[in-house]
């Protein structure tokens, strides 16, 4: 891609993200339009701080989905194939229904949640290496196993759980931006993924040459075991960032990266930054329109964003899958 064509690349996305926080700044569930008068300071302090929450759990996302890609060298990767929400979402079921009433103190909802995220990585990560290198394949298929566990493990406790707790988890579940968040947890958040975004920038030459076979990026000066454990942390933690949030949000880690290569190409000094903006300005419109409907259908109420998102990212996911059909197939 040409500097040109880069620089109009980052246009779009710049303005596609500018775009996204104003309509999520006009409108919410209550009313259209700028607000006004005696509840004006109230609704954009709550306007801010969902457009606060959704950015960073969609940057989250977007910059942790290009880590997976990369790391797994597959474009279809995404975060959540390492099992990292299925661990938040065990993490925050056991300690909403069995230590929540206990003496001892677990601290707020979100603990558990950061809790199950990195003990998740961690755990596939242990399972997925041997003799110290991190194997890509063996990445994959402990992920799939460990989110089948710990997914049935949740449905089980879905199962003897009382109705109020019931009902919270079934919310979280669907990708709900929990709004009792304070906004530290917003900023910190965005910290994660500005600090995921500008390490792979940083390391950009490096990622490159690691695209290539492991004989050729090593060719090229490439420390693969660095690399591949950087990518899993960046992954990782931006993963586990955006549960804590939203919930497990899908599609916006899988598709946020490929938008971000075909705007400002592939070169991970570029890609992980383009994919942090783009999976902020996917969730962050996906959060508007979510109040958006819920202001022009009055009764229905807001749908949880994680469930806009994947409503909107289902069909845009068929149409990459099919770029790849075929590859590994037969003639009948």
């Amino acid at each position: 891609m040409t500097p040109g064509g880069r620089g109009v690349g980052w246009g779009v996305v710049v303005v596609g993200l500018g775009l996204c926080c104003a309509a999520r700044m006009s409108w919410d569930e209550a009313a259209w339009g700028w607000p006004s008068g005696e509840l004006a300071a109230f609704l954009i302090e709550q306007r801010w701080l969902r457009l606060l929450l959704a950015a960073s759990a969609g940057a989250c996302l977007g910059v942790s989905g290009a880590a997976m890609q990369s790391l797994l060298r597959n474009p279809l990767a995404e975060p959540y194939l390492l099992g990292v929400s299925a661990g938040g979402a065990a993490g925050l079921a056991v300690q909403v229904m069995f230590l929540s009433g206990e003496a001892v103190a677990t601290g707020p909802p979100v603990t558990g949640v950061l809790v199950g995220c990195l003990g998740a990585g961690v755990l596939v990560t242990v399972l997925g290496t041997r003799r110290g290198v991190l194997d890509p394949a063996g990445l994959i298929l402990a992920g799939v196993v460990i989110s089948a566990m710990l997914g049935s493990a949740v449905t089980a406790m879905h199962q003897i759980a009382p109705g109020q707790s019931q009902r919270r988890l079934i919310a979280w579940m669907l990708g709900e931006i929990d709004e009792g968040l304070p906004a530290l947890y917003g900023y910190a958040a965005l910290g994660v993924a500005l600090l995921a975004a500008g390490w792979m920038a940083w390391r950009g030459r490096k990622l490159d040459a690691c695209s290539f076979s492991d004989d050729e990026a090593r060719s090229l000066g490439a420390s693969l075991g660095r690399m591949r454990a950087g990518l899993l942390i960046a992954a990782c933690l931006g993963a586990a960032a955006a549960v804590l949030i939203a919930g497990p949000v899908a599609f916006v880690g899988l598709i946020a990266p490929h938008l971000a290569r075909s705007l400002v190409g592939p070169g991970h000094r570029s890609l992980g930054p383009a994919a942090a903006c783009v999976g902020a300005a996917m969730l962050v419109g996906a959060d508007a329109g979510a109040s958006a409907g819920a202001a022009a259908m009055p009764g229905v109420g807001r749908l949880p964003v994680g469930l806009v998102a994947a409503l909107g990212g289902g069909p845009v996911f068929l149409v990459m899958l099919r770029r790849y059909l075929g590859r590994g197939g037969h003639e009948l």
